[in-house]
């Protein structure tokens, strides 16, 4: 079988082929070739770099190679293929090009370049997981992607002034690597170029360089600062943060700044992608209201970022942009009055895992019950100072346990000036009641139904006058109210038909809290849950006030005075059920509430911050409350409002309704209640 010398058009290894056959694979790179190309192209070869001619038989005159280059595989100037047994390689001179994967995963541990070399290939040096030291000399224009990826023994590197792009993944996952030099001359530095280098401490940025791909730096688990030449063009820093010119895009956080608290300058309007990724200091990052965009995998792997602030200014979150953030534990949403953390993640679900978006809502959660359950404690003794029913009149309760009243007399509702010893107050239609310190109950005012039969009440811990009837709530946790006497005939019923729902208590048990309204009383149970009864006359003026037993975390409750309930719950949230012709029951976007009050056909609400909100018919302007600031308690009336403030004054909304139904209940300017 003849054999003679060949060259692998592909890898360039040198070969003992078959000449017979018109057609071999190739022992090093595997690939399949044409034999008598592969013959030419050795001889070709070795006539180019004056080697000796031997004849193998047969009339066939083949090139040998042994000069001392027989360790290189070498083509035009190109190196093709290391193949020498040597550790410590010096390229011989006149190799312009060192060719893809030449060198890729071999054990070499140093490598000299000589001046000849202009670019360094495509995975030239990659893997070489020995290689502790390369020289580049400054021919080299141009170092390729992957061209040392995987070095992970190489500790520095010196990348010539003559260097004008670094490739893609270029030294990614040196793990030794501490420092870099990147001239001015470099222009663009790939995606990933260094990505995985955990030794790398700092890295400047010079003038030059006017593109800088994705992740370029990321994965430097070691990082601590990025620096930027002052007069490069694309690029700036600040604090050893890299953004671009003009501070409008965060580009890279290193991974190892210590700072566990950042705030992300005003004019950023996106941050990039893995902008924060692996921050292994970060705590908590507070975003600006000039971001719109965050980018994927912005803050993958922050393991001990346990907080962010999110503006609504943001329109974009990135896919896993919180991944792998495992100590997360609250998203606070600036501006977002009407987002819940629900409608937050289900807008931007890409951004987090589920089982963080399930420990992100729970944690906030727990933290909202505290905070709303300590604002309400703080308030609770200003709840039953002041009040407003049905009818027109204004109750306040001074700290001395003397009573004011102001609005319509006409049955005597307002004669509380001889009260004493009072610790809560409630008026109804026409008559007021009020709790004594010993637990027994005084009211003045209409009884024309029996709701000023309270006389013998005691040990009761709250009131609540309703419409025409009157409820106590019991130290035992029972319920007591007053018996309607006869039909209802001034109302708008025109029946008979057991008047006495509204009062029908008397098997309550575990109650903690009572609420009259016009014709049903609700009750808060101290597990969280509501009951009611109501009025069983006409159907017709049923409008689904009681339907109130699916709710829970309640932890305030509210009976309008006409056909509508209102609920607070643990969290700041409020529900509420029944008559909506004004919107009164449009409360499902509320957070943050601490106290709530329902009144004719509008419902009112305290945040923790002092604020009023309100909802329903404002005909009267009864809604008008977005100005009110410093408020402890609140009570909706018929067609207006009152709020009690810190400083013990009162405020009411301003009547622009009919004069007819102005009866002074509003003149509340004077008071000084504390």
């Amino acid at each position: 079988m003849p054999f003679v010398q060949a060259k692998c058009p592909e890898c360039g290894g040198m070969l003992a082929v078959d000449d017979s056959k018109k057609a071999a694979n190739c022992q090093f790179c595997g690939e399949a070739f044409i034999v008598q190309e592969a013959i030419n192209n050795y001889n070709t070869y070795n006539i180019t770099n004056n080697n000796t001619a031997h004849n193998y038989g047969e009339g066939a005159v083949v090139n040998v190679y042994e000069d001392a280059n027989k360790d290189f595989v070498i083509e035009g100037g190109v190196l093709k293929k290391y193949q020498g047994a040597s550790v410590d390689v010096v390229i011989p001179d006149g190799v312009v090009e060192i060719k893809d994967g030449s060198f890729e995963d071999l054990k070499i541990k140093s490598v000299v370049l000589p001046n000849s070399v202009t670019s360094i290939g495509d995975r030239a040096f990659s893997g070489c997981t020995s290689l502790t030291s390369v020289t580049i000399p400054n021919s080299v224009t141009s170092i390729g992607d992957r061209a040392f990826s995987g070095c992970t023994s190489l500790t520095s590197v010196t990348i010539p002034n003559s260097v004008t792009s670094i490739g893609d993944r270029a030294f990614y996952g040196c793990t030794s690597l501490t420092s870099v030099t990147i001239p001015n001359g470099v222009t663009s530095i790939g995606d990933r170029a260094f990505y995985g280098c955990t030794s790398l401490t700092s890295v400047t940025i010079p003038n030059s360089v006017t593109s800088i791909g994705d992740s370029a730096v990321h994965g430097c688990t070691s990082l601590t600062s990025i620096k930027v030449a002052e007069n490069n063009n694309r690029y700036a820093s600040i604090d050893g943060v890299l953004f671009n010119k003009d501070y409008t895009v965060l580009v890279q956080y290193p991974a190892c700044k210590a700072d566990p608290e950042y705030t992300i300058p005003n004019n950023v309007t996106s941050i990039g992608y893995a902008a924060f990724c692996f921050g292994a200091s970060l705590t908590s990052v507070t975003i600006p209201n000039s971001v719109t965009s965050i980018g994927n995998y912005a803050f993958f792997h922050c393991t001990n970022l346990t907080s962010v602030t999110i503006p609504d200014s943001v329109t974009n979150i990135g896919s896993d942009a919180f991944e792998d953030c495992t100590s997360l534990t609250s998203v606070t949403l600036t501006g977002r009055s009407f987002y819940t953390l629900d409608q937050f993640f289900c807008k931007f679900k890409c951004a987090f895992d589920d089982n963080l978006q399930e420990k992100i809502k729970e944690t906030v959660r727990a933290k909202q019950i505290a905070k709303i359950a300590f604002c309400k404690q703080k308030i609770s003794s200003y709840s039953a100072r002041i009040s407003t029913g049905g009818g027109h009149t204004t109750v306040g309760l001074k700290s001395d346990g003397t009573a004011v009243a102001v609005g319509s007399n006409k049955k005597g509702q307002c004669n509380v000036y001889r009260w004493s010893n009072i610790v809560a107050v409630s008026t109804g239609l026409e008559h007021t009641v009020g709790l004594k310190s010993d637990g027994t109950v005084v009211a003045v005012g209409s009884n024309n139904k029996g709701q000023c039969n309270i006389s013998k009440w005691s040990n009761i811990v709250a009131v609540s006058a309703g419409y025409r009837h009157t409820v106590g709530l019991k130290s035992d946790g029972t319920v007591v109210a007053t018996k309607i006497k006869m039909s209802l005939l001034d109302i708008p019923y025109g029946s008979s038909i057991d008047e006495n729902g509204q009062c029908n208590v008397s098997d309550w048990r575990d109650i903690v809290a009572i609420s009259a309204g016009v014709d049903h009383t609700v009750g808060l149970k101290s597990d969280g849950t509501v009951v009611a009864t109501r009025y069983t006359g006409d159907t017709r003026y049923y409008k689904g006030q009681c339907d109130v037993y699916g709710w829970t975390d309640i932890i305030e409750i509210s009976a309008g005075l006409l056909w509508h309930t209102v609920g607070l719950k643990s969290d700041g949230t409020v529900v509420a059920v029944g008559y909506n012709e004004k919107g009164q029951c449009n409360v499902s976007d509320w957070r943050d509430i601490v106290a709530i009050s329902a009144g004719h056909k509008h419902t009112v609400g305290l945040k923790s911050d002092g604020t009023v909100v309100a909802v329903g018919n404002n005909e009267a302007g009864q809604c008008n409350v977005e100005m009110w600031t410093s408020i402890v308690a609140i009570s909706a009336g018929s067609d207006y409002t009152v709020g009690l403030k810190s400083d013990g004054t009162v405020v009411a909304t301003r009547y622009t309704g009919d004069k007819k139904y102005d009866n002074g209940q509003r003149d509340v300017e004077s008071w000084k209640l504390f």
